[in-house]
């Protein structure tokens, strides 16, 4: 952590809070690991810092054991806290949200009592990061842009320099994730919703007559890009064959033994230009890597509330190019909605765009 001090992740935690839409006298609750809080306590003191500027009444909990699994429950007190509150926040060093997930308390939360969830991805001192410090605004400015050009079809193609051709299909109402069409609509995180922070992809659910060929540069576990691409040929939104190097033979193994394995979940589209590409793809889950502007992320696997399996897995093709009906939203990695007028005006609200808009690597 060198000499940083808590001015250095204030800018994240403030815009944390904005995209959250925290209002005075609101509740927030920060549920850390203590593994979080020995490591990265400076994000704490942020958040806190930061949250009394708004007025909102922040309060941490402070859970010390692990869960046996992703669906279970934490300890009651923690459950009755978490109803209360607005907003909530799990927060883990190796996993973005060890304690709350997916479990009932949390589906809860948010459907009988309207309670926001967030998740902060990138691990320990995030918020101090280039990307968490990127205006919320710009990058939904970015996602407007992007979602306009899906609305008008139901079907893209991809394709890379190194033999990527997939064409896809998707129901550009289900477009978003994190970045929902509600929360382009209102301009922040709505009541009863959960998204990740800091912000920076949005996702498209795959529909069956996906196919083609999909040529992977990096792949989840692996750091930096793959010595030999692995190559995924797709039939109706299924892999049914991996070719490459190792981690063709390792992903090939892990597939044969679990059901539904081999099913795309979604694609992403990275859309934060200060979220590092390369050094992102160091960390074993590629999460900066993967909201860099312009990445491609596919995921096989489980897809929740529509084809169940124990196994996740993602892969990435870092420079892609992305076609809608006729128009590039992606060429060879370059996003184009960064030159779109709408999101230079945006960008220039909070500083020079020339600059707040050109990418890292």
């Amino acid at each position: 952590m060198g000499n940083r001090d808590v001015a250095d992740f204030i800018e994240g935690a403030r815009n944390f809070y904005r995209f959250f839409d925290v209002k005075p006298k609101e509740n927030v609750l920060l549920i850390p690991t203590a593994e979080f809080v020995e490591t990265d306590p400076l994000s704490l003191d942020a958040l806190k810092k930061a949250g009394k500027e708004i007025g909102a009444e922040v309060v941490i909990c402070i859970i010390s054991g692990e869960r046996k699994d992703i669906l279970e429950d934490p300890p009651l007190p923690v459950t009755q806290a978490i109803y209360a509150s607005d907003l909530f926040l799990g927060m883990g060093v190796k996993a973005s949200n060890p304690i709350t997930g997916h479990c009932k308390t949390a589906l809860l939360s948010r459907w009988d009592y309207g309670v926001k969830q967030a998740d902060i991805t990138g691990g320990a001192y995030v918020l101090a990061s280039d990307w968490a410090r990127f205006p919320p605004e710009v990058i939904l400015a970015i996602a407007r842009v992007v979602t306009r050009a899906l609305s008008n079809s139901r079907t893209l193609t991809i394709t890379s320099s190194n033999g990527t051709h997939l064409t896809l299909k998707y129901d550009p109402n289900l477009a978003g994730g994190s970045i929902s069409l509600p929360i382009l609509q209102h301009g922040h995180a709505l009541r009863g919703t959960r998204a990740t922070f800091p912000l920076g992809v949005i996702h498209l659910d795959t529909e069956e007559e996906t196919e083609g060929l999909i040529v992977l540069d990096a792949v989840e576990g692996t750091a930096g890009t793959m010595a030999e691409p692995m190559r995924w040929t797709v039939k109706q939104n299924r892999v049914v064959q991996i070719d490459g190097g190792a981690e063709a033979q390792h992903l090939r193994a892990a597939l044969e033994k679990v059901e539904n394995a081999n099913y795309i979940e979604k694609i992403d589209f990275g859309l934060n230009p200060k979220a590092r590409l390369l050094e992102g793809l160091i960390h074993p889950r590629h999460g900066e890597a993967d909201r860099h502007s312009g990445v491609l992320k596919i995921a096989l696997g489980d897809r929740p509330g529509g084809v169940s399996s124990p196994f996740h897995h993602n892969g990435e093709v870092l420079w892609p190019t992305v076609e809608v009906n006729g128009q590039r939203i992606i060429e060879n990695g370059k996003l184009r909605a960064l030159n779109d007028p709408e999101v230079i005006e945006t960008a220039s609200r909070f500083g020079n765009p020339a600059v707040l808009l050109q990418e890292v690597s």
